[in-house]
């Protein structure tokens, strides 16, 4: 029996679960802690990240019934943008925004 998490939703053999980070960790990539039922695991954000995109890590999930094998953990990607910017952030941004015509 596998006792319940509030930190993960159980589907199947899968572990379902959320992150939020920053916007522009989602642009530009990064590594995140992210827990699994066996502890904290470093995981690879890719570049181009979009919101609520989810991102697989094989065999962290539950254990399948008479098997050697397990579930996957599947993390939800939240993507955090401020509401509160300063005036030089702003101008950064519409520099950038105007150099790649498309924000």
């Amino acid at each position: 029996m596998v006792k319940k998490d509030p930190r993960f939703i159980r589907d199947g053999n899968n572990l379902l679960t959320e992150i939020s980070i920053p916007f522009y960790e989602a642009i530009l990539g990064a590594v995140s802690k992210v827990s699994t039922v066996e502890g904290s695991v470093d995981l690879k954000i890719p570049a181009g990240t979009q919101p609520g995109q989810i991102i697989k890590i094989s065999g962290r999930g539950t254990p399948v019934l008479n098997s050697l094998r397990r579930g996957d953990l599947l993390i939800k990607v939240n993507v955090e943008i401020p509401k509160k910017i300063s005036s030089a952030q702003k101008k950064l941004l519409e520099e950038w925004d105007g150099k790649r015509g498309w924000f």
